[in-house]
């Protein structure tokens, strides 16, 4: 009987050489760095989806802002919507009590808010692109890598 060989991915492990293997390695590690990647955005994301819908729902359902202030104060700021209550409120309580004795509190109460909240955002979108600069390497070399391979 004659015997067909093997196409898997042992025959192509036995018949390439070290480059090919190399190569092999290298987009194996790329292709589980960007779905660790991926996993990890999509349950923070599910995670801090349901959270905020629970602050946002108690946030407008609140009788008055000190409610609202002292729930954060209970329960810590461990996603963006009561984060940026919580700086949103303590930015307005420090500029009520100090004015504008520094430039950088200079300006009216929504002034000062604003640029207060403006930060907190910046500092969230920060922390929720993280990760993306990996995608974007990976996406865009694993082409090349690929065609050096074959």
């Amino acid at each position: 009987m004659n015997a067909t060989p093997s196409l898997g991915i042992v025959h192509f492990l036995s018949q390439t050489d070290t480059v090919g293997k190399i190569i092999l390695a290298i987009l194996l590690i790329m292709s589980l760095a960007s779905w660790s990647v991926i996993a990890g955005k999509s349950i923070s994301a599910w995670v801090r989806h349901r959270k905020a819908a629970r602050f946002l729902a108690g946030f407008w359902n609140a009788p008055s802002l000190s409610t609202v202030e002292r729930q954060i104060e209970d329960n810590h700021p461990d996603e963006p919507f009561s984060h940026l209550a919580w700086h949103a409120i303590s930015a307005s309580r420090r500029h009520e009590h100090a004015g504008a004795a520094k430039l950088g509190d200079a300006g009216s109460q929504a002034d000062f808010l604003s640029r207060a909240m403006r930060r907190v955002l910046d500092e969230a979108t920060a922390r929720l692109e993280s990760g993306l600069t990996l995608l974007a390497s990976v996406g865009s070399t694993a082409p090349f890598v690929g065609l050096f391979g074959t």
